[in-house]
């Protein structure tokens, strides 16, 4: 096999990083302006980041109101406590904080990727291909079409985690596995498994003492946050609000009991539409063939490294909610930060059929990535996405179009809007989505020709006709086909 070529195509990482900052632009930009993200997630968090620089928790004013939160503080649905380390550049950036950070982060696990295959193989050009790979991903692309997620952040650390304990830099090994369980409660579990597994990867005492102190470092966090910091915030109750496993129990206690008392039956859930709603029909099924075609298929010759997978594989396949299953959102993120990192180390370029393999890798992962852009049984707004389509480049006049109307409203007034529009308005004290605590809004903000959710449309109208007639509380304050924006007359 002539080597000459495959090594000029990844011979610069510098041509394929500037040609991944022009994509992941031309993927992102448009939906930014043309108000594609939503209250949930980028609006809640984006409102949450405007609190905790200002030194204050966020009462979660997205949600409507909820008997298991004290408060409705947000940090009792996610333990996302890494959003206090980056509220502050929100001074900077406001509303554009969170896309800034979560594409800034994907490129530092490329380099965290790239960085880790070299030291293990010494080869540039492989390293590089590595970087490709992952940064071609389909569980890169998904993360970045769809709003912010905690997820997305540590699992771009973790290929940060693997230099660190390859080079034996404790005290760089730790603080990254803290910022990664910053992110969120369950990362945790995650890093419980990646420490089992860095045992089995050490060389030395040294390193095997390090690989322990991480899952115990992880076990620790996860059960101090069940079991202190979350009933410290929530009246005494430890429940993870955000648990979403109600077929096989009430909490993580009773999903690994399950797992470990009906072995059969979970390995039959992981692959099988378990809640029986016709929406999940065939999804796990696409996601599973497109995790084994994007690279997946090549793992089975390292059987320890199923170690890794076991967490995420059960937390994704046997949610409650059929749109964790699917190959889009930031669901499968963690899979593309594990397949580049081990592939590229597991097979050697000394042996021809497993050089062919590494080469053939980025384009395998390409393809993975085009089908979920092109058709996929699971059902998402393709315009989010599909950035070689003049779809995903319609409305991006909306953003500076409502930023000029919406410029009536009082940055300081409490807001409830539609979910598009309180995303884009969520950068203040209270931004409220609509229908959700309508009598502590001092402006209601709601456009007719915009997504309904949470509400179907009849309802919608139903509600939107009720406000506009109601003129002894509502007055209108501009003039506009489908923007209504309505000021309170009475409190």
């Amino acid at each position: 096999m002539n080597q000459k070529w495959f090594h000029k195509i990844f011979a610069n990482h510098y041509y394929w990083l500037a040609f991944f900052i022009f994509i992941y632009l031309l993927l992102i930009i448009p939906n930014v302006l043309a108000l594609r993200y939503a209250a949930f997630d980028y609006g809640m968090y984006t409102n949450a980041i405007y609190d905790y620089a200002r030194w204050q928790f966020n009462d979660a004013p997205t949600f409507a109101e909820n008997p298991y939160f004290k408060n409705n503080l947000l940090v009792i649905d996610h333990v996302d406590l890494f959003l206090f380390i980056i509220a502050p550049l929100s001074f900077l950036f406001g509303f554009h904080t969170l896309w800034i950070v979560q594409v800034c982060m994907v490129f530092l696990a490329s380099f965290g990727i790239r960085k880790y295959i070299f030291l293990q193989t010494k080869q540039l050009w492989l390293s590089n291909a590595a970087m490709v790979f992952f940064c071609f991903h389909f569980g890169v692309f998904g993360a970045l079409a769809y709003d912010y997620h905690g997820n997305v952040i540590a699992a771009c650390m973790l290929p940060w985690v693997f230099v660190f304990f390859n080079l034996q830099k404790r005290l760089y090994l730790f603080a990254t596995v803290l910022l990664m369980l910053l992110c969120k409660e369950n990362i945790a579990v995650w890093l419980f498994f990646i420490g089992l597994y860095l045992v089995f990867e050490s060389k030395n005492k040294s390193q095997r003492t390090a690989a322990i102190f991480v899952s115990i470092i992880s076990a620790i966090y996860f059960f101090s946050v069940a079991k202190f910091l979350l009933p410290a915030l929530n009246e005494g109750k430890a429940n993870f609000v955000s648990f979403q496993f109600k077929y096989y129990g009430s909490n993580f206690s009773d999903l690994a009991i399950h797992c470990i008392k009906h072995p059969i039956d979970t390995i039959k859930d992981l692959f099988t539409n378990h809640n029986n709603n016709p929406l999940g029909d065939g999804v796990k099924i696409e996601t599973w063939i497109l995790l084994l075609i994007s690279g997946g298929i090549f793992i089975f010759k390292s059987p320890k490294s199923f170690i890794l997978f076991i967490p995420l594989i059960l937390q994704k396949f046997l949610h409650d909610r059929e749109a964790v299953w699917a190959v889009y959102n930031q669901y499968n993120i963690e899979f593309s930060v594990l397949l580049a990192l081990l592939l590229f180390t597991i097979y050697k370029v000394d042996f021809k059929w497993q050089q062919i393999v590494l080469v053939l890798l980025p384009l395998l992962s390409l393809i993975a990535t085009f089908r979920i852009m092109d058709k996929t049984i699971a059902w998402f707004p393709k315009s989010h996405i599909r950035v070689y389509q003049a779809g995903h480049y319609e409305h991006m006049k909306h953003y500076m179009e409502y930023k000029n109307k919406l410029s009536v409203v009082d940055d300081r007034k409490k807001v409830c809007a539609q979910s598009n529009l309180q995303a884009l308005m969520s950068y203040r004290e209270d931004a409220f989505l609509f229908p959700y605590h309508l009598e502590k809004a001092d402006f209601l903000v709601l456009d007719t020709s915009l997504n309904f959710y949470p509400l179907d449309k009849l309802v919608y109208l139903k509600t939107f006709n009720s406000i506009n007639n109601d003129t002894m509380i509502w007055k209108r304050v501009n003039i506009d086909k489908t923007l209504f924006i309505f000021e309170r007359k009475l409190k």
